[in-house]
């Protein structure tokens, strides 16, 4: 593992006092029922570790983390079942015992990790974004969908790891599906039946769009690691001036990159095109002014960048799955019922 860091830190060992983060994420994994989030401490970047049960057949885990300085996690798994992973951020590199050298998930990219015990570590960047889900099926429910991967060649044997170096391009739809889990708009029962809907239909369409198409996208588009520190430059411009962004030439111009290779780095590390990517800051900055500050829906139209309310709305309902005039209202009413009690 060391080949990786120079210093690992055990997430399996809650008594590592070397790292809080250990202790923080153990505490997560440990427990079982409902949800429970772990926040990154200031001093060590920023971001969380959310796990979530719904009901007893499915469980998801997100992370979205940036450290300010490079580290490297070990853990230990113990699946019961395949676990689909998504990479919607930064690379990952990860390493597994007793298999040579590293594998590296890319953005937009998933892999399916089979059921056993596997002890791996990943590598951390300073300054990189590293977000992802995970999602494991029970199978005591989902044993006829576990099967249908299998039939597809997609997993080969339920304790074999190198199944895992298989890698799928998730597609425009399943990438809208993951972002619809991670930012469900309901909560309680209503956003538990919400996300068991989701859930199924991302597996449905990961099934059918990436392991029986997979070999039928676009070209790869070779990326150094110069290219790849540019890239997160022109997110990091995205990220601060998504209301009015920069042009594709400008952001060419910005990195020394052509057009091209922009936009097909872009997309091939961070999952959608540049246009695409924009339009989710856009989304999710309107979500946090009607959330949090009760801002009428013109106004936060308006605050994002759009001059249309009408392209406005048909973003919005396109990313959460309803109207921001009826999102508004129920943030209205759960912020009432808290004030209430």
């Amino acid at each position: 593992m060391g080949e990786l860091c120079r210093k690992v830190y055990d997430i399996s060992n809650p008594q590592d006092e070397t790292c809080g983060i250990c202790r923080g994420m153990t505490r997560v994994f440990k427990h079982t029922l409902g949800e429970t989030t772990y926040v990154l401490p200031e001093e060590r970047g920023s971001g969380y570790l959310k796990r979530s049960a719904v009901g007893k057949s499915i469980e998801i885990v997100v992370h979205d983390f940036l450290f300010h300085k490079e580290i490297c996690l070990k853990s230990m798994s113990v699946l019961e079942s395949f676990q689909f992973c998504f990479c919607l951020g930064d690379p990952l590199q990860w390493s597994f015992e007793g298999m040579p050298g590293s594998f590296i998930m890319g953005g937009s990219e998933s892999q399916i990790f089979p059921a056993g015990a596997f002890s791996c570590a990943g590598r951390y960047e300073a300054g990189f974004r590293y977000r992802g889900i995970s999602i494991s099926l029970h199978p005591d429910r989902f044993a006829p969908v576990l099967e249908c991967f299998r039939a597809a060649d997609a997993v080969t044997d339920t304790s074999d790891i190198h199944c895992a170096r298989r890698k799928y391009k998730m597609t425009a739809s399943a990438m809208e599906l993951a972002g619809q889990i991670i930012n469900c708009p309901l909560g309680g029962l209503p956003g538990r039946l919400y996300i068991e809907g989701k859930v199924l239909e991302l597996i449905a369409v990961y099934l059918d769009e990436m392991v029986r198409e997979k070999g039928k996208g676009p070209a790869a588009v070779h990326l150094s690691r110069e290219d790849m520190e540019s890239l997160r430059r022109v997110k990091e411009r995205l990220d601060e001036s998504f209301a009015a962004p920069m042009t594709i030439s400008g952001l060419a111009k910005l990195v020394y990159m052509n057009e091209y290779k922009l936009k097909a780095g872009f997309k091939k590390i961070y999952g959608k095109p540049i246009y695409g990517y924009v339009i989710d800051r856009r989304m999710e900055a309107a979500k946090r002014l009607l959330d949090e500050s009760k801002m009428q829906v013109k106004e936060a139209a308006g605050r994002v960048g759009y001059t249309n309310i009408s392209h406005f709305i048909e973003a919005f309902r396109k990313k959460f799955g309803v109207n921001p005039g009826v999102y508004l209202k129920t943030a209205e009413k759960h912020h009432q019922g808290l004030y209430k009690k």
